[in-house]
């Protein structure tokens, strides 16, 4: 359904749910896992906009990117390079036995989203 809702040349998928209270942002990579941010409706989804609803500058950076970022830069190079784990077959004894911790990737996902503008 999502899929046929998309404009004409775009990629079907759903990247973004926005409510009242705030917006809910989706990133899907190939493999099914998905990455999602809560943030405010005055945080851009695309990087098209960097203001908000008042016309103040909140930074280059989109929410769809920093997922993205996320996903390639953090998740990736911390935790799928870790030799300790396995994709697909994280059984609960092997899940015990792989600690994310071990691979930094909570310490630098803080770091990261502390440094956007939008985060608060």
């Amino acid at each position: 359904l999502v899929g046929s809702l998309a404009p004409k040349g775009e990629k079907g998928g759903l990247h973004s749910v926005r409510t009242g209270a705030g917006t809910l942002h989706n990133f899907e990579t190939l493999s099914g896992l998905r990455i999602a941010m809560y943030t405010t409706n005055d945080v851009p989804n695309t990087a098209s906009s960097n203001t908000d609803r008042r016309g103040s500058d909140i930074g280059g950076v989109s929410v769809r990117d920093a997922l993205r970022y996320v996903y390639t830069d953090l998740w990736v190079e911390s935790v799928v390079k870790s030799p300790l784990y396995r994709p697909g077959e994280m059984s609960e004894a092997a899940a015990k036995s792989f600690d994310i911790a071990s691979t930094q990737f909570e310490k630098r996902l803080d770091a990261y989203l502390q440094s956007m503008p939008w985060f608060r």
